[in-house]
C-alpha cells in the first residue's frame, strides 16, 4: 500500500510510476535496497539517516540520492 500523498501507479510492463519526490529513511542495506529501486523506476529520492556516515552514503549518492545526515 502507497503511503499517503504518494502516487503509484502499476504498468504492463511490470514497472512502477513514481511521480513526485520518494522519501529513504535510513541508508543501511535496505534503505541502500530502496533507493535504488526508486533511482530504476526513474524516481527522484532524498535519503534522510541520523549516522554522519551511514553504510549505503557514496552509493546512494552516485546515484544522485540528495542525502541528509545527521540533520534528524
Amino acid at each position: 500500500m502507497a503511503a499517503a500523498g504518494s502516487i503509484v501507479t502499476a504498468r504492463s510492463d511490470n514497472r512502477v510510476d513514481l511521480a513526485g519526490l520518494s522519501l529513504v529513511l535510513g541508508l543501511g542495506a535496505s534503505g541502500l535496497s530502496a533507493v535504488r529501486f526508486v533511482h530504476a523506476q526513474g524516481g527522484v529520492v532524498r535519503a534522510l539517516d541520523s549516522r554522519a556516515q551511514p553504510p549505503g552514503l557514496n552509493a546512494a549518492a552516485e546515484l544522485g540520492a540528495e542525502v541528509v545526515t545527521e540533520s534528524l
